[in-house]
């Protein structure tokens, strides 16, 4: 027997194999092999076998089957193929993605476990072990069923290590270290209780799985109670004895909802994203293998995770564009993913969102996605009022970042006890530094992009690569010393308002203040806490989060990205202004938001500012056809990056020109991305817009005329990757 393997390398082929028949009966598509690759033993996943082989070339045996990896489901081997397929990416670069743990050397975590000998066992019985505390630990053991964690005994002794090794020299106990698995335990704590529009939507879901099983969208107004309609659902699968796989945008989202989770069935939840380790993940594995975990929760990644017997995946907040891996093989969308795991596991998968993307809602109008929709608040709680400042003539007279309006707002809110939440997508303090007598932008020298100032580092800082220099009082461009920081970011924000109101007590969060997930953690729990009165954050803050107290929110510039060039931009300032008016007043005190403009005519700051969905479907859908944008035809984007300009321009003339031939396309570039420069590398991007009733054959037609080997690695210093249905035009 001989297997093709493909191994986590950035390669399109995989690798022939001989199968020693010792092997035979475990080798199945999916499952985890080693072999020798060069002087390295590595691990890869059976692709397909056969009795014979057509390569002529010396072919090794595998050396073992990898016990301690996933072998990988039905369901999730079709889908990962698939994602390797669709994305034009190397099948070892999706199964590395899918399955870190597998390509990871991660030692998994281990504990001390102590188990009751015979000789204990006798002594217990007859009376005949000495020292109280000695005592005490046999008889927990023997009554855990023989054995007991080390850790549960530290409440009993301060020298429990010392009296284990007493026993265990009495061979009375054994000590192993054994893989640590956490106590995970299903159990309904507390019954979920719909509104009777819940109950409604909540049935149209279980009808639509029943019978045509489609993707069902699930709309809600923000405060409508979509978490509780899908966990309703949940329920059901878990009783059922299946399990649940929850996604959602930001690592930051999984914290408040696995409480959530949790206080309705207990401790069977674990989370999965790119911050949790190797080991963790491990850990996690051996809890799914045994059933202890029966939800995985968790950001993009885990749409991959290899839990077994799913019946329900959902994807909550499913507009969000992080969903989508851009930067770093495969660049995968993991809702699209969700939704093509689902179809073939046969899985109920829910799409949930207050603001569907204009795909999704479109998939919706053509019945290919059911429509249900929550139109009302939970409990009872309104729509914020809401009120809109502009900004033009507030600068004239006041000329201040924060309008009268909303900080004369800002003090009646915290008087009464009540909390803020101030949205301005813009970390740092100052966004550039100008000289007012030549013009000149103080631009990152690696990037086409202006440095940001940071009050907390006193240094301009590139968000693109990082790079961060200290500040000169003077102009690079004319020596000049005529220097403002101009536009503003969330450390200015806060600097105003500790200036102005110094009783109010703020948190800021942003990717600054909350470096890690554990600060993350620690600033969201102080907020909900009631420790401070005012929450300033980025886009972070806007979506996902339920804080009862928050009865304010300020948008302190809702034109920020309006006006950036690229076709999503107008649909991203619409879902994040209407999703941040959401945290106002989700409880009894109806909220009130205030949104600051500079633009108060522009179409979606209006609709967005009026909650008009409808609306907003209407002008947005049918600006995309006009414009034959997404969903009404499919992009490719072939990025090109390099030091040398000329290498880039040569290398996309020769694409282009290959790729224009395509039918059912329309082929724009190679010209220079809007960020020109990025890392100290040029950037081209040829943009092509494709019939959607034939990608698959365009795809095809690209892959056969494009070489595998220029994807896999730089020609002429030049790097070439295709991006599937990107999210952005950058």
């Amino acid at each position: 027997m001989y297997v093709n393997v493909s191994l986590p390398i950035a390669k399109f082929k995989s690798f022939t194999y001989k199968v020693p028949k010792e092997f035979y009966d475990n080798i199945k598509e999916g499952v985890c092999v080693i072999v020798p690759f060069g002087k390295r033993r590595l691990s890869g996943y059976v692709v397909d076998s056969d009795i014979q082989s057509s390569y002529k070339g010396k072919i090794l045996p595998i050396v073992g089957v990898d016990r301690d990896s996933p072998n990988i489901s039905s369901e999730l081997w079709k889908t990962i193929l698939w994602s390797s397929r669709y994305y034009f990416s190397p099948l070892g670069q999706v199964l590395k993605c899918a399955l870190p743990i597998t390509f990871k050397d991660s030692a998994p975590s281990l504990e001390k476990v102590l188990y009751i000998t015979q000789l204990g066992q006798d002594k217990l019985k007859e009376g005949q072990v000495k020292g109280i505390k000695q005592l005490e630990i046999l008889n927990l053991i023997k009554d855990n069923q023989g054995s007991i964690k080390y850790a549960k005994l530290k409440g009993i002794s301060n020298s429990i290590s010392s009296i284990t090794k007493t026993l265990e020299d009495k061979k009375l106990i054994q000590i192993k270290n054994e893989r640590k698995l956490a106590e995970r335990i299903f159990a309904i704590n507390k019954n979920i209780i719909l509104t009777k529009q819940q109950t409604l939507v909540y049935k149209e879901l279980e009808d639509n799985f029943m019978q045509a099983n489609r993707p069902c969208l699930l709309y809600g107004i923000t405060g409508s109670g979509k978490t509780e309609v899908y966990l309703k659902y949940a329920q059901k699968v878990l009783e059922s004895g299946r399990n649940v796989l929850v996604l959602v945008p930001e690592i930051s989202l999984t914290t408040q909802l696995k409480e959530r989770i949790e206080r309705y069935f207990g401790r069977c939840v674990g989370l999965w994203h790119s911050k949790i380790t190797s080991s963790k993940k491990r850990e996690l594995w051996e809890g799914i293998k045994v059933g202890n975990v029966r939800i995985i929760l968790g950001a993009r990644s885990a749409i991959f995770t290899p839990i077994n017997n799913l019946g329900l995946i959902v994807v909550d907040e499913e507009q969000e564009s992080s969903y989508k891996q851009s930067h770093v093989l495969p660049l995968y969308h993991a809702r699209d993913v969700a939704v093509e795991r689902a179809k073939n596991g046969g899985i109920p998968i829910i799409l949930a969102s207050a603001t569907p993307s204009l795909e999704s809602y479109q998939q919706s109008i053509v019945n290919k996605f059911k429509y249900v929709e929550l139109s009302e608040r939970y409990g009872g709680s309104k729509l914020p009022l809401i009120e809109m400042v502009d900004m033009r003539s507030e600068m004239k007279n006041n000329g201040s970042i924060i309008s009268r309006s909303l900080e004369k707002e800002i003090e009646r809110t915290v008087i009464k006890g009540q909390q803020v939440i101030l949205l301005h997508n813009r970390r740092g303090f100052s966004r550039v530094k100008t000289c007012l007598d030549c013009g000149h932008i103080e631009e990152c020298t690696q990037c086409s992009s202006p440095r940001t100032y940071h009050q907390t580092t006193d240094m301009l800082h590139c968000h693109h690569c990082l790079d961060k220099i200290s500040i000169d009082n003077f102009c690079h461009a004319c020596k000049g010393a005529n220097i403002r920081f101009q536009g503003a970011g969330t450390q200015k924000i806060e600097s105003q308002l500790i200036n102005r109101l110094p009783n109010v007590k703020i948190i800021r969060l942003d990717r600054d203040a909350a470096s890690t997930g554990a600060k993350l953690k620690q600033k969201l729990k102080e907020f909900e806490n009631k420790k401070a009165d005012i929450l300033i954050g980025t886009q972070m803050i806007a979506k996902g989060l339920d804080f009862e107290n928050v009865t304010l929110v300020g948008v302190v510039n809702a034109d920020l990205g309006l006006f950036l060039p690229d076709f999503r931009s107008n649909e991203k300032t619409f879902q994040l202004i209407y999703q941040v008016i959401g945290r106002a007043g989700r409880r009894k005190v109806q909220g009130k938001a205030i949104i600051q403009t500079y633009n108060i005519e522009d179409i979606y700051i209006q609709l967005a500012s009026a909650l008009d969905l409808k609306k907003y479907y209407a002008v947005a859908l049918s600006s995309r056809q006009d414009l034959y944008y997404p969903p009404f035809s499919n992009l490719i984007r072939l990025l090109f990056t390099g030091k040398d300009i000329k290498n880039i321009h040569f290398l996309a003339d020769i694409i282009s020109k290959k790729i224009s031939q395509i039918k059912g396309t329309d082929v724009f570039g190679p010209i220079s991305a809007p960020f020109e420069r990025l890392g100290g590398k040029h950037r081209i991007h040829i943009v092509m817009k494709c019939n959607p009733k034939l990608i698959g054959g365009i795809k095809s037609k690209l892959f056969q005329l494009i070489d595998s080997d220029i994807l896999e690695s730089s020609t002429m210093g030049v790097r070439l990757s295709i991006d599937i249905d990107p999210m952005n035009l950058l």
